[in-house]
């Protein structure tokens, strides 16, 4: 999960995105990951994962798919990264403006 979202924090869409993402890589994990490694949410990989792709490799393949995502979207409404830009995201999910926060969504 990103710095400083918890999943106390996904009443937002800050916070319902990176707890998606990281169901989605414990998930993965426990199904193609090498048996014995600790996963990204501290459980350890079970003996019947497939040793198809490491923590990092899956990780790199969850963020690839929601930068494509957010591609997506943003082709599909021209002024999403201006209108991201235009509100802030909570502290606690650290700060600043919201297309901050979806780099692949573009102008």
């Amino acid at each position: 999960m990103e710095p400083g979202v918890g999943l106390a924090d996904e009443k937002t869409l800050v916070g319902k995105v990176a707890g998606k993402k990281a169901r989605a890589i414990a998930s993965i994990e426990k199904k193609c990951g090498t048996p014995g490694q600790t996963a990204t949410d501290g459980a350890t990989i079970p003996s019947g994962a497939s040793s198809d792709y490491d923590t990092s490799q899956i990780q790199a393949y969850v963020e690839r798919v929601s930068c494509a995502t957010e591609d997506l979207l943003g082709r599909g409404y021209n002024g999403a990264s201006t209108d991201l830009a235009a509100f802030n995201v909570r502290v606690s999910q650290g700060g600043g403006s919201l297309d901050a926060k979806f780099p692949c969504v573009g102008p």
